[in-house]
């Protein structure tokens, strides 16, 4: 799941993924994200994708928004 959901944000142009971390615990079937983007928009669409690629595991968006 882990290499789908950064290839999907990695894909996708709306999206600043290079500074983004995505751990993926499969025993509690959960997504978390961290690291920064430079808008609450791309913070929105990251977790948006992440939704989309991993369903059926929680999503935890701890993005921060740090403009550069």
């Amino acid at each position: 799941e882990n290499v789908e959901v950064k290839g999907a944000l990695m894909a996708d142009a709306s999206v600043d993924a290079s500074r983004i971390d995505v751990d993926v615990d499969t025993a509690t079937r959960t997504v978390t994200l961290g690291g920064a983007v430079p808008s609450a928009a791309e913070r929105q669409r990251a977790e948006a994708i992440a939704r989309e690629r991993a369903r059926g595991y929680t999503v935890v968006n701890d993005i921060a928004v740090r403009p550069r």
